[in-house]
């Protein structure tokens, strides 16, 4: 879950990620990337783990630092430790994993799927505005789900005072919608967490947004799983290869729009049932 200093949730940017693609640092320091020098090879298939900045959305992670830099500053460039939401080793409690709900094709029109995605990247992720309209009601009650709920949907909430704030993007249930393991130990368990985490630690680093080669959010990114907090909530390699690798079953779950529209918009899914054991 996240975190606003005082242990309790709150909605922030590093919460929910609001960049609508899985940051996945997990493909590149989850799962076996060498860091030791440039080219160093990626568990499964996953994002190329060379210098080269920023990799595809649409399949690789965001490249982190792979030159085996100094890692003694902190991910912002400081030296006295990392800031809130810039920081490897804050701490973290994962939202609780939960099956994913039944993907509702028409649930919502394009036109609703694309206010949402526009209420949910703002730096606030408030869509209250949203959920006030009484047409949207259909579309709502597919896309969000409270993170008490014994399933999930692709955005899953939380009320604190009288207010409905949006605590996770979902790609986990995505994933395991599409590989069919709802399971609390399959990737999409795996996945929902290990992203959360990095969310969590890194996403208010000052270029998370569009992370560079060997930036703050590629420092945090790269010490968070090898010696931080997500080291915890290290994928396994053969998740990361349905996620990334060319083929993979799972690759059309790291885009959040792509996510929402096949969970309650109008693209035909293809996916299988998700009833993974426990």
């Amino acid at each position: 879950m996240s975190r606003n200093g005082g242990g309790g949730m709150s909605l922030t940017k590093k919460s929910v990620g609001l960049s609508l693609a899985m940051a996945a640092g997990m493909a590149i320091y989850g799962a076996g990337c060498s860091s030791s020098s440039n080219g160093g090879a990626c568990a499964g298939g996953a994002a190329s783990c060379s210098d080269s900045g920023t990799a595809d959305a649409t399949k690789d992670a965001p490249v982190a630092e792979t030159s085996g830099g100094d890692t003694g500053s902190a991910p912002d460039g400081s030296d006295s430790g990392g800031t809130p939401g810039c920081d490897p080793n804050a701490p973290f409690t994962p939202v609780p994993w939960a099956p994913p709900t039944p993907f509702t094709p028409g649930a919502c029109d394009s036109t609703q799927i694309a206010a949402y995605l526009a209420c949910v990247g703002t730096a606030a992720a408030d869509c209250s505005a949203f959920r006030s309209v009484a047409a949207n009601a259909a579309c709502v009650a597919c896309v969000e789900t409270d993170v008490a709920a014994a399933a999930h949907g692709p955005a899953v909430t939380q009320t604190s005072g009288g207010k409905v704030n949006i605590i996770e993007l979902n790609w986990g249930g995505c994933t395991a919608h599409f590989d069919g393991d709802s399971s609390a130990k399959g990737c999409g368990a795996q996945f929902a967490k290990s992203n959360d985490c990095l969310q969590d630690d890194c996403n208010n680093c000052s270029d998370a947004a569009a992370p560079t080669a060997n930036g703050p959010f590629a420092k945090c990114q790269k010490a968070a799983f090898q010696t931080g907090t997500c080291q915890a909530f290290t994928d396994a390699a053969a998740c990361v290869a349905e996620q990334f690798a060319d083929g993979g079953k799972t690759t059309q779950c790291v885009q959040f729009p792509n996510v929402l529209d096949l969970w309650c918009g109008a693209v035909s899914d293809g996916g299988t049932d998700s009833g993974g054991g426990g």
